[in-house]
């Protein structure tokens, strides 16, 4: 097995790496299914990449295998991931073309399986574990972020609190005014539970929220999934050069509590 420190994982947009050589492609063998992942050099280090979505934007938000993503990329090694959503904004304070970096979650989804330890007792050896998500993303990496927009010329706010909503609808007018009044900043349908999942395997994560529109009531009009396309298109280059820069400021061996965040988890054994 491939001993990949570092990966991304694509949302909508970002499908490609300009400039991801000696890609090859493996396909992971998990207990929660298979994952294609290409492994490459990009920005002078060796690193996995994962479309959240797909290639072809083929699948939905409640559809993604969160569990098999993240346990391959465990699998290959990796000890650091750098993500990207993209995100309507509900704060009227980050319009379209808004980079910023997410701390904080607000968990809506209804479908989805949000940990490794889902065990019911049945089986001998199994271990239930909760893990701590006062603070949902690595504060390293996430400074990461900022310092690689910094480096790029390009302003990237910090402390945002992504909303997960089921989609792939959009929200309703009623929805987003009750995400601000709950203090989120934006809304999105992917974000969690990849950040839960990565804690679980002791791997630190980051986020970078693109605002690639309004959401639905802050502004006159309707959502347009067309309109979300042709900003994140726009903001391409952008999200290419922080990604790039992050993956170059990255200390792969540098320690982090996010590494041994089990650590004093375990509730009980069967």
């Amino acid at each position: 097995m491939e001993n990949v420190k570092i990966a991304i994982i694509g949302g909508t947009g970002v499908y490609r790496l300009p400039g991801f050589k000696e890609i090859q492609q493996v396909l992971v063998e998990t207990e929660f299914g298979s994952i294609p992942v290409k492994i490459g050099i990009w920005s002078g280090k060796k690193i996995a990449f994962i479309t959240r979505h797909g290639e072809k934007h083929s699948i939905a938000p409640g559809c993604i295998n969160y569990r098999a993503n993240i346990k391959a990329l465990s699998m290959l090694g990796v000890k650091q991931i750098y993500s990207t959503a993209c995100v309507g904004s509900v704060n009227p304070d980050y319009k379209p073309g808004t980079f910023v970096v997410l701390r904080q979650f607000l968990d809506f989804t209804k479908n989805r399986k949000s940990s490794f330890f889902l065990f019911d007792g049945t089986q001998e050896g199994e271990v239930i574990s909760h893990v701590d998500m006062t603070d949902p993303y690595c504060d390293r990496l996430s400074k990461v972020f900022i310092e690689a927009g910094e480096m790029a010329g390009i302003d990237v706010k910090d402390g945002a609190t992504y909303c997960c909503m089921e989609g792939p609808r959009y929200e309703t007018r009623a929805e987003v005014k009750m995400l601000r009044m709950l203090g989120g900043d934006v809304a999105g349908h992917t974000s969690f539970p990849e950040q839960v999942l990565a804690r679980e395997a002791e791997i630190c994560y980051a986020s970078i929220g693109i605002v690639s529109s309004m959401a639905a009531g802050i502004e006159e009009g309707h959502v347009n999934a067309g309109v979300v396309e042709a900003a994140m298109e726009k903001m391409f280059d952008n999200v290419q050069q922080i990604l790039m820069n992050a993956i170059e400021l990255t200390d792969v061996d540098e320690d982090c509590w996010c590494k041994h965040s089990l650590d004093g988890t375990v509730h009980q054994k069967s």
